[in-house]
């Protein structure tokens, strides 16, 4: 007599089913968190050797680190209004020699430069982290560049002071991530704004606060640098910072924002630094 086989019944079929879909709704959401750890752990690995990059930098130029862009520079790869120039990305890219520092994996979508292209050029164009340049590279007005490069070592607090940051993703502005320069010709923004900008010698295009030009720009977008100067909060709402030391970490805008009165709801013509000990932008 031939013996009959066991098989599942369809309820039996319907549990391992659902006790399935239970632990992949579950386990898919740790995945997601362990893949953005993931992705953030490089970004400050990157923000460290671009730290790195622009202190040796200084270290070769006079204790000068770079400015945040370098005009008429014969050995510039790009050109606009009949001038060439040389952004600070750019620069420093001999002290890295690897293009793909200069992007952030945490942006959503990356701005990939796509097969053929000559990353070094990409990511030296469309640096995904922005340069403090109030404090490295201050505007003066006073010289054909405007910006003069500061006296790395004349910093109080190095180790407190922010080189560069997480800055927003230039293919998701609503101009394409460039700034107006002319009739036909535009420029990537590759700074980033101190909160405290509007009261700083240098001029600057947006500031921390509603009624920011870039808060327009990004869509009120706080992830990607609405209200925050630029300052992209893509890790999960903080910042990932490269220090004028060498270091790098992740901290709150307003661990960023300490010394002035902001708050992300706060008008950006209302915001006053009011503590310069605990200030992380400069001095001034």
């Amino acid at each position: 007599m031939q013996k009959r086989l066991n098989a599942f019944t369809l309820i039996e079929l319907l549990v391992v089913i659902a006790i399935i879909a239970i632990l992949a709704a579950i386990l898919f959401p740790v995945f997601a968190q362990a893949k953005v750890a993931a992705k953030g752990a490089a970004s400050i690995s990157n923000t460290k050797q671009i730290s790195l990059a622009v202190i040796m930098y200084a270290g070769d130029y006079e204790d000068s680190p770079p400015l945040e862009n370098l005009w008429d520079d014969p050995n510039a790869q790009f050109s606009v209004g009949g001038h060439n120039f040389s952004p600070w990305s750019y620069q420093v890219q001999p002290y890295i020699k690897n293009a793909n520092v200069f992007e952030d994996p945490l942006v959503q979508g990356n701005d990939g430069a796509g097969p053929g292209t000559n990353l070094t050029v990409w990511y030296g164009y469309n640096p995904q982290f922005g340069y403090n340049y109030s404090l490295l590279s201050p505007w003066k007005g006073t010289t054909p560049q405007g910006m003069i490069s500061s006296s790395f070592t004349s910093f109080s607090r190095p180790a407190d002071f922010v080189m560069a940051v997480a800055d927003f993703q230039h293919k998701t502005w609503a101009n394409n991530g460039f700034a107006w320069f002319g009739p036909g010709q535009h420029l990537p923004e590759y700074g980033v704004e101190g909160p405290d900008c509007n009261d700083n010698p240098d001029p600057c295009w947006g500031s921390w606060g509603t009624g920011s030009q870039e808060a327009g720009w990004l869509g009120d977008n706080y992830t990607e640098g609405a209200y925050t100067g630029g300052t992209a909060l893509r890790k999960t709402g903080d910042a990932v910072v490269a220090f004028c030391d060498g270091h790098s970490k992740v901290v709150s805008p307003q661990w960023l924002a300490a010394g002035t009165n902001w708050t992300p709801t706060l008008n950006n013509n209302d915001l006053i630094q009011n503590d310069k000990s605990v200030y992380h932008w400069g001095e001034w």
